[in-house]
């Protein structure tokens, strides 16, 4: 078996990222583009495993550093994880039928211990039921799992919100949402479905800043306004914003990523002025409301505010994650710590 390195994505043979990104617009080849494009100063590395000229696994990591770029040199405060900050979900594959789970990984494992880092966090595996693999507890791995999703699947014969906020909420807090809805006519919103979203951008930015700019669960640098753009370039017609509006004012928006099967309002952004309008809410009302009338199954509503989401009929599904720092007498007293990192 060998591994061929690629760094970047557009130079792997074509098509072998489907196996990994196909049914997830958010792991997808265009999706990663763009993520790389945000990362001029760190370093992406997608490895490809052959066995006789079959490929039989992908891996994917990313090498980041914690300390400020005048240290980008040093390994001190590197960072190795088969993950993005922009993307969360299973970034390698392997052939499970002319590779076990086990040899993949003690593969993948000889390929990047050899970087020169100070720790390594294998992610992400999506799942309330982990069980790690043995080979990482041989490796004194430890399991972390500092984040979760809030995930909704849309009921069998749902055909309207109406029978959604029925077959999948509570009796109390389907009242609170038909409440919502109801003050909408005396609060004079509007909801609009845009596609062209670049012409707001400058309005729509400032919106996510607030929401990036108040984050309690999760934390990270704001996302750069070109990425807004490059959204649209790369996913077209998949790719849109719902705006809410009060009267002309634009108050709130939702931008949606989809494909044939899910709906994932990745980012959102709210004037924080109109709180007694629950921005967050109708925006998010709205968006289950899009799922239902264009057939979609699921929707992903993201890492953070569970306890919200959970009202609204989502359930959560742990991130679960493997890490270790490089150095073995750091990993035997300080491993605890390692959760901190990401």
């Amino acid at each position: 078996m060998n591994w061929i390195k690629y760094d970047t994505i557009e130079k792997i043979p074509t098509g072998l990222w489907d196996k990994i990104g196909k049914h997830n617009p958010c792991l997808s080849y265009e999706f990663m583009s763009i993520v790389e494009e945000l990362h001029p100063n760190d370093r992406f590395c997608y490895a490809i495993l052959y066995k006789h000229n079959k490929v039989i696994g992908i891996g994917f990591y990313y090498v980041f550093n914690i300390l400020p770029s005048i240290f980008n040199r040093i390994s001190l405060g590197k960072i190795l994880m088969t993950g993005t900050f922009e993307t969360y979900g299973r970034h390698f594959w392997y052939d499970d039928v002319l590779i076990k789970e086990d040899e993949f990984f003690e593969s993948f494992w000889q390929l990047i211990r050899a970087e020169n880092v100070l720790a390594f966090i294998i992610r992400d595996f999506v799942t309330n039921e982990f069980v790690s693999n043995p080979f990482f507890a041989k490796e004194d791995f430890v399991h972390i799992s500092p984040y979760s999703i809030s995930w909704i699947t849309i009921p069998n014969g749902c055909s309207n919100l109406d029978e959604y906020l029925y077959l999948s909420l509570t009796k109390k807090h389907r009242n609170t949402y038909k409440r919502i809805i109801k003050e909408r006519q005396n609060q004079n919103t509007s909801f609009e479905i845009d596609y062209e979203f670049d012409r707001h951008l400058k309005r729509l930015y400032a919106l996510y800043l607030n929401v990036n700019k108040n984050a309690k669960e999760f934390k990270s640098s704001p996302i750069p306004q070109i990425f807004f753009s490059r959204l649209k370039r790369h996913f077209g017609n998949n790719c849109f914003c719902i705006l809410m509006r009060e009267e002309d004012q634009i108050i709130g928006f939702v931008l949606i990523i989809q494909n044939e099967n899910i709906v994932i309002p990745f980012l959102m952004g709210i004037d924080y002025e109109y709180r007694a309008f629950h921005v967050w809410h109708n925006l998010t009302i709205e968006s289950i409301r899009y799922a239902i009338d264009n057939n979609k199954k699921e929707i992903d509503l993201g890492l953070t505010n569970f306890e919200l989401k959970k009202r609204l009929g989502a359930a959560k599904i742990e991130i679960n994650m493997l890490a270790r720092f490089k150095n073995t007498f750091i990993n035997r007293y300080f491993k605890s710590a390692l959760s901190k990192l990401i």
